[in-house]
């Protein structure tokens, strides 16, 4: 999430948007290792990261927007909101 705030602080919007893609998106969600993950996740866990992959696609595309119009308020909001995910998830799910 840190390289992705650098980016879209700096302006480069198309950057950010590629980065949430490539790393949090819904096609970073591959191969045995995702389904070993998710295997143990309890369900409201699997909906909180569902949920995250699913707005880093949406920011991708906001900022991919913002790379043409210069207009950054979407990709921000975007980018709030997937902050709360993950916010929500570290909170409710701990390893002890």
């Amino acid at each position: 999430m840190a390289k992705i705030q650098q980016a879209l602080a700096s302006g480069r919007y198309d950057a950010a948007g590629q980065i949430a893609s490539m790393k949090l998106g819904m096609s970073s969600m591959h191969g045995d290792q995702m389904e070993q993950e998710v295997r143990y996740m309890p369900p409201g866990m699997r909906e909180l990261g569902a949920s995250l992959h699913k707005q880093a696609g949406e920011f991708a595309v906001a900022a991919q927007d913002a790379a043409a119009t210069e207009d950054a308020y979407k990709p921000v909001m975007l980018f709030g909101q997937m902050m709360q995910a993950c916010v929500a998830c570290h909170a409710a799910y701990r390893l002890r």
